[in-house]
């Protein structure tokens, strides 16, 4: 009884792993970063490439990691 315990627990654990082996797998494969800088009036986009542009039109599927910040009117305010 105490080895159909074992072999459950064993397979689970091989299972956990896999699963986590995945989805760690997908994070460290961004080939850059998208920074989306909010402001009062506008919304700026910017692109940084980890890996050279030309390699991108190789690739079946490209994944960016979002970083978003927030300027409040007073951070860009003009009189002083």
């Amino acid at each position: 009884m105490i080895y159909v315990y074992f072999a459950i627990v064993f397979y689970a654990g091989v299972f956990a792993g896999f699963i986590l082996h995945k989805l760690l797998g997908r994070v460290r494969s961004y080939s850059g970063i998208i920074n989306v800088n909010k402001f009062p009036d506008k919304t700026v986009f910017s692109l940084e490439l980890d890996e050279d542009p030309e390699e991108l039109a190789y690739k079946d599927e490209v994944i960016f990691k979002v970083m978003t910040t927030q300027e409040t009117s007073e951070e860009n305010d003009d009189r002083g």
